[in-house]
């Protein structure tokens, strides 16, 4: 019997906006008929900003915004024999049909267990290559440590980034004729535009690694072979990867899900080792300080070919890990005495030659 039955829709609204993530809406809607009729027949009685307020994605930069475009484009995709088919015409806050709001608690569900696949498997690779070939450099166990708030908002980006990516190329070719086409165009080359030496936006690798990640799970991009170099070597313009299908092999489903933890506070700590949420446009700082390393080491004329060899660093997790985690296992140099999470006090250390030379050493170490 269906425990939910008897139960007012009022009740079962305050149910749902006590879920914090999007596979408990999922579960409950496959267990309960009833509560799966109120959103197909209701679909004002939870909305998708009454769904956004109760989980974690609220919190998350860029990520709400993001989730309302695939929302409208899925509604747009419906909708197609509307008068108005303009995918800017719709207001991103009016109401979605029931079909739309089904597609999108399927879709963040399958998103959250996605993150959570990703983050498990470069957190593996991680702790593997750094106990096995970084032993002597290994500050503190850290580095294997919990997921911190930043690094899981990296994964959802990348992840919701992907996903608008993809329906912007379906909506594409179901409207090739159309004329607001020249605007889903313009949207695909600015993601394009994120790639390349000149672009303003720094995030992609974070994207890169997410999307190779997702391959290795089994899903693939059909698009873009992965590029081999950094953002500042490869051609400008290189198109994003785009997968035509998120749905993973049997085999890549077995992986434990959860809810990212809370939003950190903004202290000297967090601030101090890239765990606080930042501008959406603000890239890792262990992206940042992959970049500065080989600046440095190209100035001095020591740069090895394998340190501009992405694909080993993307699936390894290092351009998603806080700075706390690099430092932990001796991938990141500290230059002033800041407070440690755990409690210590980090001591700066004296940046010479030599010195870029190890943590050069230390990064293609990790490789294996």
């Amino acid at each position: 019997m269906d425990p939910f039955q008897r139960l007012p829709v009022e009740i079962i609204k305050s149910i749902v906006h006590h879920i914090p993530d999007f596979v408990g809406v999922e579960s409950l809607l496959l267990v309960s008929a009833r509560v799966k009729a109120v959103f197909q027949y209701d679909p004002c009685a939870v909305d998708l900003d009454d769904l956004l307020a109760s989980t974690y994605l609220l919190a998350m930069p860029d990520v709400p915004s993001t989730f309302r475009h695939v929302a409208l484009i899925h509604r747009q995709s419906v909708s197609a024999s509307s008068d108005d088919g303009d995918i800017e015409s719709a207001s991103e806050n009016s109401p979605m049909g029931s079909a739309t709001l089904l597609h999108m608690i399927h879709t963040a569900a399958q998103i959250q267990r996605q993150a959570c696949a990703c983050l498990l498997t470069m957190r593996r690779k991680f702790c593997t290559s750094v106990e096995t070939h970084l032993a002597t450099s290994i500050v503190n166990e850290d580095f294997a440590g919990p997921f911190s708030f930043i690094e899981e908002c990296r994964a959802y980006w990348a992840l919701w980034h992907l996903r608008h990516y993809s329906d912007l190329h379906k909506l594409a070719r179901e409207r090739i004729n159309s004329p607001d086409n020249t605007k889903i165009i313009q949207k695909l080359k600015t993601y394009a535009s994120w790639n390349g030496p000149t672009a303003l936006h720094y995030r992609a690798e974070e994207i890169w690694a997410i999307a190779a990640t997702l391959s290795d799970l089994g899903l693939y991009a059909s698009q873009q072979k992965e590029p081999s170099q950094d953002r500042l070597s490869r051609p400008p313009r290189v198109p994003l990867p785009l997968f035509t299908s998120f749905q993973f092999p049997p085999q890549a489903e077995n992986h434990p899900v959860w809810c990212p933890p809370p939003v950190p506070e903004h202290t000297t700590v967090n601030e101090a080792w890239d765990r606080i949420v930042r501008h959406p446009e603000d890239s890792s700082r262990g992206t940042l300080f992959y970049h500065q390393l080989l600046s440095i080491l190209q100035v001095y004329g020591l740069a090895s070919p394998a340190i501009q060899d992405m694909p080993p660093f993307r699936r390894l997790g290092v351009f998603i890990w806080d700075c706390w985690r690099l430092y932990s296992a001796g991938l990141k140099f500290i230059t002033e005495n800041i407070p440690a999470p755990n409690g210590g006090v980090v001591q700066a250390m004296h940046i010479d030659q030599k010195r870029v030379y190890e943590m050069q050493a230390n990064w293609l170490a990790l490789r294996g």
